[in-house]
């Protein structure tokens, strides 16, 4: 063991007087570092103390220090022959004394004892020495080298045990003195990080060329280096040299791979913002949790036609949950859509948008055949009354299936239509009789309900709607309604007026008047006729009581058309008067004879007429009169020749009642002769109108009316004890 003596401060007193206090003053040694000297190296040593007041002994300005060491067993002032000291320096502010140890190489690891004393040369006259004693090491010195670091990439916010491999790194502390050379300095190890974001590093000396530890670097830090410094003897980092150091690279944490669980809704109606859509998944990423290498989650919306869907109100309000509002442009198709999130590979189309359908006209008979008629570059289309309307759609249900949402119509009004204009689906004719003729007529309301629309306009009319919305039902949600796409109609139509003549004017000439046959005709009963039957068997009219002639035709469609007369018998009531009272006969009501009514020219007029006739009966003697009172409607209709499946549609109608009497006179031959006073004739035209259900201005019936002369019967009247009861309503549609 090498044992050092430092002796020091001799005070020169040849040019300064001390007073005994002044030489009484103690000076005291505090500290002395350092302890531990390399081998082969010099190192500074600074020993530190006091005085006491005054603070520096008077006119000491040329005190030194002796250093003197005492050897194991060597005795005092035996030095160690490996350690040599100079550049002693002496400061009294601070007060301490720097000197330089050099050790030797040839010295080797050694735990030395030293002394350090002050005394005076000049004895007790100077001040009283000072002393202390410890250890000091002579140690093995050596740069650490790194050869490699592993890992040497290092991804952000993950933690990593390092392995540093070397040379040269000593283990141990040198305050704990536990090293394979007690008392003299470890390595130790240092990180750097250039981005400025915490890293977590600590790390320990395995061993002369390990050294392991553990790394974190902070889950926001970006790309960069960071460098780790070994050093044993220098003063930190800033002295380390090139081999001393040693980088690694930190990358940022690799995005979160996010993924779509569930949508809801997932199927959204275009040219409207949809209420709050709910996404369930993994891996959002948070603006909270947001870096420069991982933005935060956002969301989009594609179509296959490229309509835009525009995404408002993102929140990702977790890493598991996000919520927005979606809005399909209006002019987006029914179409699968696929909702996607940044970071993730595009999906499968996962949505559906509902867009206004398309109505597609497909009629044969309608120019637009094929074409799509609605939506916001479409043109109004032109139709013509009573011609057939046949309109299509898209979406099919085969369509709605295959979507991403596979999607079915509702159950309960799965499509709705609304159709201006007075329409109906078809004019609905009953069977037909012996004679051919529809025993009954009605009208059938559109049906909206279907994806196809069967209709008939009955009167012209401008710039008519038709729209359509279909609704859908899928899991979870019993109906959604789409859109609703509008056609326009321009519905064209001939318009006229129906003239009744009842005068000898009119071509042909009407009567106007009640007539009785003269002679009973075939031999079998004379006839009330308002006109004049013909002579014979015939009983075919001469004369007619009335004639009815469209005119004032106008706006007939490019095409043409067919007018045809149809009649309607209101009531229709035999009475009479005997001296005990007659119960009137209720004749037949409902369609007059015919459809269509038989006309009597086309050409220059189209024109019909009229000469109702009763057959006046010969069994009842005590009968004194007999009056047949009848109201009529003459329909005048037209149907268009463009269209083979068309149907008739009213123009307008003639309301006109008559009311004959003819008296019997028994003693007379023949008894029957007309009354002296006949009740007038009415005839007012009306334009048809829609009159609501069931024929909406068409003439409609449940009966057939075949109530002309015949010679084969005659009117019977029977006498009644009571008063006759009031005439009894029409079949048809009274107006």
């Amino acid at each position: 063991m090498l044992i050092f003596l430092f002796s020091g401060i001799v005070c020169h007193a040849q040019n300064c007087t001390l007073t005994p206090a002044q030489e009484n003053q103690t000076f005291q040694f505090t500290n002395f570092s350092p302890t531990a000297w390399p081998i082969g190296q010099s190192t500074t040593v600074t020993l530190t103390g006091s005085w006491t007041t005054p603070p520096t002994p008077l006119g000491c300005n040329t005190d030194f220090i002796s250093l003197q060491g005492l050897a194991a067993g060597g005795g005092n002032g035996v030095r160690d022959p490996n350690v040599t000291f100079s550049n002693i320096v002496e400061s009294l502010s601070p007060l301490q004394t720097t000197f330089t140890a050099t050790v030797s190489p040839a010295a080797s690891y050694v735990e030395e004892l030293y002394s350090v004393e002050c005394v005076s040369s000049q004895g007790p006259s100077c001040p009283n020495y000072s002393e202390i004693s410890g250890d000091i090491y002579l140690c093995p010195y050596s740069v650490p080298s790194i050869s490699s670091v592993s890992p040497s990439t290092w991804v952000a916010g993950q933690t990593y045990n390092v392995t540093i491999s070397g040379s040269n790194f000593v283990p141990g502390n040198i305050f704990s003195g536990s090293t394979a050379n007690p008392g003299c300095p470890a390595t130790q190890v240092y990180l750097t990080y250039s981005d400025g974001s915490p890293v977590t590093f600590s790390a320990s000396v395995q061993s002369a060329s390990t050294v392991t530890g553990v790394a974190t670097p902070s889950a926001s830090a970006l790309a960069g280096t960071a460098t780790i410094y070994v050093w044993t003897w220098e003063n930190g980092p800033s002295g380390t040299t090139a081999s001393e150091q040693a980088t690694v690279q930190i990358v940022p944490a690799p995005c979160s791979v996010p993924t779509i669980a569930s949508i809801s809704p997932n199927v959204w109606v275009a040219g409207k913002t949809s209420g709050t859509v709910a996404i369930t998944g993994t891996g959002f990423t948070t603006t909270a949790a947001a870096t420069a290498s991982c933005p935060a989650t956002t969301a989009t919306v594609s179509t296959p036609d490229g309509s835009v869907v525009t995404v408002s109100g993102l929140n990702v309000a977790s890493a598991t949950s996000i919520t927005l509002k979606v809005a399909p442009a209006a002019n987006a198709l029914t179409e699968g859509a696929t909702l996607a999130v940044s970071g993730a590979a595009t999906p499968s189309p996962n949505a559906d948008i509902l867009s206004a359908p398309q109505i597609v006209c497909s009629g044969a008979a309608m120019q637009c055949n094929g074409e799509t008629i609605s939506g916001a570059n479409a043109s109004t289309q032109t139709v013509v009354v009573g011609q057939t309307i046949t309109l299509t759609t898209t979406p099919t249900a085969a369509t709605l299936a295959a979507l991403p949402i596979p999607l079915a119509f509702a159950n309960t009004a799965p499509t709705t239509w609304t159709v201006g204009g007075t329409n109906i689906a078809s004019r609905v004719l009953g069977p037909e009789d012996a004679l051919g003729n529809p025993t009954s007529a009605t009208a059938s309301p559109t049906v909206l309900t279907n994806t196809v629309l069967n209709t008939y306009w009955l009167y012209p009319k401008s710039s008519v709607p038709v729209t359509y919305q279909y609704c859908v039902s899928y899991s979870g949600v019993s109906s959604q309604c789409s859109p609703k796409a509008t056609a326009t109609f321009n519905v064209t139509g001939p318009t006229a007026k129906i003239t009744a003549s009842v005068n000898s004017g009119s071509t042909p000439p009407a009567t106007g008047a009640w007539w009785v046959s003269p002679s009973a005709t075939c031999g079998t009963s004379q006839y009330l006729a308002f006109g004049v039957l013909e002579s014979g068997c015939v009983l075919s009219p001469e004369e007619y009581g009335i004639v009815f002639e469209a005119t004032n035709v106008e706006n007939v469609p490019t095409g043409g058309g067919t007018f045809s007369w149809l009649q309607l018998i209101d009531s229709d009531v035999l009475s009479g008067t005997a001296p005990e009272g007659v119960t009137p006969e209720i004749l037949g009501t409902g369609l007059d004879t015919a459809d269509p009514y038989p006309s009597i020219a086309t050409t220059p007029y189209f024109e019909t007429a009229d000469a109702p006739a009763v057959s006046l009966p010969t069994s009842v003697p005590d009968l004194t009169s007999e009056t047949r009172t009848i109201s009529f409607r003459m329909f005048l209709l037209w149907s268009t020749d463009a269209d083979p499946d068309s149907i008739n549609v009213p123009i307008g109608y003639v309301t006109w009642k008559v009311a004959g009497t003819a008296d019997q006179n028994t003693k007379s031959q023949p008894p029957w002769s007309l009354a002296g006073k006949q009740k007038a004739t009415t005839a007012t035209y009306s334009p048809s109108t829609d009159t609501g259900a069931p024929g909406h201005g068409l003439p409609v019936w449940t009966t057939i009316s075949y109530n002309t002369p015949t010679t084969s019967g005659e009117s019977v009247l029977t006498k009644s004890e009571t008063e006759p009861p009031p005439p009894a309503g029409g079949e048809g549609e009274p107006q």
